[in-house]
């Protein structure tokens, strides 16, 4: 038997090299222009890639985030509604007769405060009183007045033009 020749490389010159040998890319062996283009694609098309995850990580985030701002302007607009619906009601008309205009219902108690500074007559409140409790014969008496002071406004004046120089 002869012996078989060797397929695999061995370092002597003429030598057929091995198939199994992976190129070194830095070595002695030079990059061919269509690898390097190549390359060049690649990397671009991996740099897109990230970019394109990135924005659509980004989209994601931004519709969560308009998601959540439709749910609130929804229950904002609920309140709202309901709001709209108190105002045009009898009873928003009612209080704000009662807080506003000072009106009050039959069979319901007045008071009305009196302050030392006004003018208090007590023909009105007794008029307001009988109105309000429905007696056919109003009681008649006297004006009581307090003496009515300087306006706010006037003793504000007169304080402060007295300290400028």
């Amino acid at each position: 038997m002869t012996p078989r020749p060797r397929t695999r490389s061995t370092n002597k010159p003429g030598m057929r090299q091995s198939l199994w040998r992976i190129p070194s890319l830095f070595g002695r062996r030079r990059l061919s222009p269509a690898t390097l283009i190549v390359l060049v694609m690649g990397i671009f098309f991996l740099f897109s890639f990230v970019n394109q995850v990135i924005r659509q990580a980004q989209l994601e985030q931004f519709r969560e985030e308009v998601r959540a701002d439709v749910a609130r302007l929804k229950t904002e607009n609920a309140v709202l509604a309901q709001s709209v619906e108190y105002v045009e009601s009898n009873d928003y008309a009612e209080q704000i007769a009662r807080e506003q205009l000072g009106y009050a219902r039959a069979g319901d108690t007045v008071l009305m405060p009196t302050f030392p500074d006004q003018v208090v007559s007590n023909t009105i409140t007794t008029a307001i009183t009988n109105t309000l409790n429905s007696d056919p014969a109003p009681a008649t008496t006297t004006p009581t007045t307090v003496a009515a002071t300087e306006p706010n406004w006037m003793r504000w004046w007169r304080m402060l033009r007295s300290t400028t120089p």
